[in-house]
């Protein structure tokens, strides 16, 4: 992996991290300052992870400069539905027991 590659991700998490707290600022939620700060964080590093895992795992389907423009529609979205859409379309959302 370039560095090149990996600051494309480190983009496209920053992108997610701005867009979803500009989205929960926009909503008021959650209604606490900080706790919007920490949201963005975690779906900033929740988008690095879905778009390295993707280029990893789909090199056909992604390269690494889509990274940026989907860190922005993960941050438009919310990282809870992203990662409910992924565990439903691969099956890991069914719990086997």
């Amino acid at each position: 992996m370039l560095p090149s590659e990996v600051t494309l991700f480190a983009l496209g998490g920053m992108a997610c991290s701005v867009t979803s707290f500009l989205v929960s600022s926009f909503f008021k939620k959650p209604p606490e300052f900080i706790r919007r700060i920490y949201y963005a964080m975690i779906s900033g590093i929740g988008a690095m992870a879905i778009c390295w895992l993707s280029y990893r795992y789909f090199p056909e389907r992604f390269e690494a400069w889509d990274a940026v423009p989907y860190g922005v529609m993960i941050g438009l979205f919310g990282i809870g539905r992203v990662l409910n859409w992924i565990a439903k379309r691969y099956g890991i959302d069914k719990n086997e027991r």
